[in-house]
């Protein structure tokens, strides 16, 4: 498994389609901040102005333009600025037509916005350099997209299923909003070059191979010396891009990729916490506790217990 999948498995990333719009002039909306969330918002008819929260500029939207909101922050929508956008939970219960489609603003304008709107989830509780380093909001203009003849189509299928509902539209849908959203963050490494980023250090030709090797067996005895040599390079040029390009040391990400790692074996297996340890690379269950602690903030066995707690309250 690629350095990008692998991050995104345990992160457990995942697509929720939850609307398609039909607003009619005039129209304007709050959506409000969702924790472990991306945003999306495919502009399929018409325009619309999206403000960001704490971003100083609004982005215009026009047909085929595509928008993610990679934290899901505050925004607001309208269709020109300076309309009212009242918060969505006031307007969340709006009409839907035959189509299902959420309607806002005046059904009869010759004004029409149509969206697709979603986001993807990620598991509470697991963070990772990918997504803490994305910008606030991530534009591919239609213009961009039709340049980029795979993104383009992908854009255009989901156009066409969010206005069908033939049988297994709403799962091609999620697979497709997952596809964009991969596609997108790559499409935005690939457009700053400049920018050090986890996935600048995923595409680089030496540290990428050493990320590579980590996450492909990372119950490995790692050292510094053993990642560099894996790149091809000295330690002290390694440690040197390293941290340039993903903002902490290379042990530093090894523990936090070990951690997590171990997080998500914990949720998911009936094993011991010995077991965990050795397959995240340590012989020592104290050691690894200890490292699980100062991380996590609380220790394996805590971890596992209040996780299922939690997930039992939810169902």
């Amino acid at each position: 498994m690629d350095v990008l999948s692998d991050v995104l498995d345990v992160l457990k990333f995942k697509g929720c389609l939850y609307f398609t719009t039909n607003f009619g002039s005039p129209w304007g909306v709050n959506v409000p901040h969702y924790k472990n969330t991306a945003r999306f918002h495919l502009v399929t008819q018409g325009s619309c102005w999206i403000t960001v929260n704490n971003c100083p500029e609004s982005i215009f939207l026009r047909n085929g333009d595509f928008l993610i909101i990679p934290h899901g922050a505050a925004h607001e929508m309208r269709d020109e600025l300076g309309n009212e956008a009242p918060p969505l939970d006031t307007q969340a219960d709006g009409t839907f037509d035959d189509e299902g489609n959420f309607l806002l603003g005046d059904s009869e304008s010759e004004r029409i916005t149509r969206l697709v709107c979603g986001h993807f989830e990620f598991d509470n509780g697991f963070q990772h350099p990918l997504l803490e380093q994305l910008p606030s909001y991530i534009l591919i203009k239609k213009e961009e997209s039709e340049r980029i003849s795979w993104f383009n189509q992908a854009l255009l299928v989901m156009a066409s299923e969010a206005g069908d509902n033939k049988l297994g539209h709403d799962e091609i849908l999620k697979r497709m909003s997952e596809i964009l959203f991969i596609h997108t963050v790559r499409l935005w490494s690939e457009r700053e070059v400049e920018t050090a980023n986890f996935l600048a250090a995923v595409t680089d030709p030496k540290i990428g191979r050493s990320l590579n090797a980590l996450h492909a067996q990372p119950n490995c005895r790692w050292t510094v010396e053993d990642l560099a040599k894996s790149a091809g390079m000295s330690r002290t040029a390694f440690a040197e891009q390293f941290s340039r390009l993903t903002g902490m040391t290379p042990m530093q990400y090894v523990t936090i990729w070990r951690v997590q790692k171990a997080q998500r074996l914990l949720i998911e297996n009936d094993v011991s916490v010995e077991w965990v340890a050795s397959q995240v690379g340590y012989e020592s269950v104290a050691a690894f506790s200890r490292v699980f602690k100062k991380v996590s903030g609380e220790g394996p066995g805590a971890f596992r217990r209040n996780n299922k707690l939690a997930s039992e309250s939810i169902h």
